[in-house]
């Protein structure tokens, strides 16, 4: 019964280690077990008592080489995989979390969108008023401009989009505006913002305002300052002297400051009157200077007088025609056209720069009635 016993435990090799031979090399295993598995064939109970102990040493020591084999290959891929693991685990409760807070997310996603269309709502509705002021103030200012100013809404945290149309059809501002309409523009979107009752400023200063503006935009400007001078204080500096004519012009009220560089760079302030009084003002100084040689001051004195006659008559001549309906390019075009005093006269007087043989008879007949 012993060797009977002693027989049974000679197996045949496992099969797992046939199936690993593409990751591990079971050769000598193998090798190993199937002279233990021999064993079982052989009759002589001493021979089987010594083969078995020989071949179970040698199958044992092959079984821990392979063993270590394997351990050292598992090792390895553990090395490259456990970062992999590692991450893929995290990610898993990541993503466990995610799906846990889907709907707390959905909610957000849901207020964020309305507070933010709300916030888009709000901002609207309060730059609605200013939108409709900038948009009077540019129809004043636009004169003879074919320009129209549609909508202006807020497009961004700092940006402001405009609708403009040329003559109806639709176009950007940027491509067809000259730069006197986009100072106008500039100045439309400006003043609303700074005539508002919450701001604590009660003034406005504009730094030359009139450049590369034409003569009817001008026009629109002075009566637009005029508007705001109503409820704040408007400061103007320019060296274009269109805007202190128009405002005279239309009888806007406004003071004019005037800054003089005398000798040695001697800066002075003082009040400026029409161009008419202040030739004339000039004139009288002249003529009381008694340090000017006598033909040298009659020289001054009549071209002061000639030039506050000229400036008369143009103030005269552009009143007119302007309050008759003529455009302002033609009423330049037609100043340019009158070149010597009597000429220049005559437009005022006669309303015809070609008469001025006329000018004498014509101003007897009245002095003389």
């Amino acid at each position: 019964m012993a060797v009977a016993a002693a027989r049974a435990l000679c197996q045949p090799a496992p099969e797992v280690l046939s199936e690993t031979q593409d990751m591990l090399d079971t050769t000598g295993v193998l090798q190993a077990w199937q002279m233990w598995e021999a064993c079982a064939s052989i009759d002589d109970p001493v021979r089987l008592r010594r083969e078995m102990f020989d071949r179970h040493a040698e199958l044992a020591q092959a079984v821990e080489q392979l063993k270590s084999v394997a351990r050292e290959q598992i090792d390895r891929r553990d090395l490259v995989w456990r970062p992999m693991a590692i991450a893929l685990f995290e990610w898993h409760s990541q993503a466990q979390q995610a799906l846990a807070d889907s709907e707390v997310l959905a909610g957000v996603t849901e207020a964020e969108n309305w507070i933010r269309k709300t916030a888009a709502t709000l901002r609207s509705e309060r730059i609605a008023p200013f939108a409709r002021e900038s948009q009077r103030i540019w129809q004043r200012l636009r004169q003879q401009s074919n320009v129209d100013l549609g909508a202006v809404r807020l497009g961004g945290t700092r940006n402001v989009e405009l609708d403009v149309s040329v003559d109806g059809v639709s176009n950007s501002a940027l491509a067809v505006m000259s730069q006197g309409e986009l100072h106008s523009l500039g100045l439309a979107l400006f003043l609303p913002r700074a005539m508002v009752d919450e701001s604590p400023f009660r003034f406005v200063m504009i730094d030359d305002p009139v450049q590369a503006m034409d003569a009817s935009k001008v026009d629109g400007l002075a009566q637009v300052l005029a508007d705001v001078g109503l409820t704040r204080q408007v400061v103007v500096f320019t060296h274009d002297e269109r805007l202190v004519e128009a405002l005279r012009r239309l009888r806007l009220s406004g003071t004019v400051w005037e800054v003089c560089r005398g000798e040695e760079s001697v800066v002075q302030v003082r009040m400026s009157d029409d161009p008419v009084g202040r030739c004339l003002n000039d004139a009288r100084s002249m003529r009381g200077d008694a340090d000017l040689p006598d033909a040298l001051r009659a020289e001054l004195v009549a071209s002061c007088c000639r030039t506050a006659l000229e400036a008369a008559s143009h103030a005269r001549f552009r009143r007119e025609r302007l309050e008759s309906g003529m455009p302002h390019a033609e009423v330049e075009r037609v100043l340019e056209c009158a070149l010597t005093t009597r000429q220049k006269l005559a437009l005022a007087v006669l309303d015809d720069h070609a008469e001025p043989a006329a000018l004498l008879p014509h101003l007897e007949d009245v002095v003389g009635s």
